[in-house]
């Protein structure tokens, strides 16, 4: 199992540890409830280091980016990020990430040796940033390596030596920004920055996150974790700032309407199916195109919706959808949401049923079922 260079300060804050997609990672540090509530009240601080993070250089980077995502990276702007989705050659989705243009001048890259002496200048002299999930992880690494035959690019994967943390929660920005140069009021919502935090140069700033909330994602070399880490901690005390696990980030993301890959989005789904046409360009050309496009002008069969469950338990992944006594589909997510304090969930069914009925019914064990209301996504949204 794999560890994160924060394992002994999560066992030392008292962490429940498990296995998390093949990492030892906390999922818990007093409750998850109580987590969650404190993420939408003031802050949270994550270990998302597990997550992959793999840097291109080289003259076609952007090209090969093109290639590989569903959605444009050539005309991105400097230190832009984006969401994106990495298909197969029939258009279902090999993961969803988070793509980073760089601050350099496009045309140009970052050469071999200032990628040796710190991979963070892909970021500053020119490069592309692909962030994916930990359980991913391989299988990107191996397709980005398969496509990137015929093309001119460099690809290093900086997981390993750049571990990633995740500011969340309106505070933040007042956590974070004593220990940095950067004015964070210039860095708008998925945009990034390199800066010096903690003294540490080269550090990546994203305002981005999976918690429906305000926050910061920090990428910087594993040699300083413990100092940021801790840093981070003695800064947000004043602030509500608290460890936070992966238990209350997926209840988070789940009522900020975002997918979690292996069960709203996974090969076996398309982009369109789930809601995602928004991060689909079908006036470029990449893996999966012809299929979406011909799914684009048919209409998808099934869509992704989110429910409102009449019942004290919770509709866990893989129950059954009924309409009128009949499956038609499964959970796809489901948990009792600590923000608004009702039982939510997710899942795919035909989309000419989403769009006729208000409701259907979730078999919570055989020959027992709770109504559910069909409800737009997201089911919480923060105010700005």
């Amino acid at each position: 199992m794999q560890e994160t260079p924060f394992k002994t300060l999560h066992e030392e804050h008292g962490a429940r540890m498990v296995d998390f997609a093949g990492w030892y990672m906390p999922v818990q540090y007093t409750s998850i409830v109580e987590e969650h509530l404190n993420v939408r009240a003031h802050c949270g601080l994550f270990d998302v280091s597990h997550m992959g993070r793999i840097m291109l250089t080289g003259p076609q980077h952007i090209a090969f980016t093109d290639h590989v995502a569903s959605n444009a990276r050539a005309g991105m702007r400097k230190k832009q990020v984006r969401y994106n989705l990495i298909c197969n050659k029939e258009g279902t989705i090999l993961d969803d990430v988070l793509i980073t243009a760089s601050a350099g001048d496009e045309a140009s890259s970052a050469t071999e040796n200032e990628m040796s002496a710190d991979p963070v200048n892909a970021l500053i002299k020119g490069g592309t940033m692909i962030v994916c999930n930990a359980g991913n992880h391989p299988k990107i690494s191996a397709w980005l390596k398969e496509q990137s035959a015929g093309f001119d690019v460099r690809i290093d994967d900086i997981t390993e030596s750049h571990p990633m943390l995740a500011l969340q929660g309106k505070t933040s920005v007042a956590i974070l920004q004593p220990l940095t140069d950067v004015d964070l009021s210039k860095i708008k919502y998925y945009r990034s920055q390199v800066g010096t935090v903690c003294g540490i140069n080269n550090v990546i700033i994203s305002r981005t996150g999976y918690t429906g909330e305000d926050g910061f994602e920090l990428i910087f070399p594993k040699a300083h974790a413990d100092k940021v880490f801790n840093a981070l901690l003695e800064s947000g005390k004043e602030h509500g700032l608290r460890l936070t696990g992966l238990g209350a980030r997926d209840t988070l993301r789940l009522e900020a309407g975002m997918p979690l890959y292996g069960h709203e989005i996974d090969d076996r789904v398309n982009p369109l199916e789930a809601g995602l046409n928004w991060a689909v360009n079908l006036d470029k050309d990449f893996n999966g195109k012809s299929v979406l496009a011909q799914v684009a002008a048919e209409g998808p069969s099934r869509t992704l919706v989110g429910l409102e469950v009449d019942s004290k338990r919770i509709a866990r992944q893989h129950m059954k959808v009924l309409h009128n006594g009949e499956a038609i589909g499964e959970i796809a997510s489901g948990t009792k949401s600590p923000t608004l304090d009702k039982v939510i969930a997710t899942a795919l069914i035909p989309a000419t049923i989403a769009r006729s009925s208000e409701s259907v019914e979730i078999e919570l064990k055989p020959g027992v079922t709770a109504a559910a209301k069909i409800v737009p996504l997201p089911f919480y949204k923060r105010k700005k």
